[in-house]
């Protein structure tokens, strides 16, 4: 199933330098979300109730849609992984 990209980020430099691109104007391709210390995240499919944050952080979504089965993260880099599995045995040549 195809679905968005989203990294959440807690550092405080990082959401310091985005609230600056902001102020800035600077466009992204995606969407950028600022969350500081003390926001109300609404409930929703996750929570029951409202949740207070503790922490400041961006939250960045990718505008395209991704069909990976995971993601691996670095410092600069996201890497998607596609599970390909074999229908017909456990254990063949061609999956090897």
């Amino acid at each position: 199933m195809k679905s968005r990209i989203r990294i959440i980020d807690f550092n405080p430099y990082n959401i310091h330098l985005a609230c600056m691109d902001v102020k800035r104007g600077q466009d992204l391709t995606g969407e950028m979300v600022i969350e500081r210390k003390g926001d109300h995240l609404g409930r929703g499919h996750a929570f029951a109730e409202d949740i207070e944050m503790g922490l400041g952080c961006t939250i960045y979504t990718a505008p395209e849609l991704y069909d990976f089965d995971g993601l691996l993260m670095e410092e600069e880099r996201l890497l998607g992984l596609k599970v390909r599995v074999c229908v017909w045995c456990k254990l063949c040549i061609s999956c090897l």
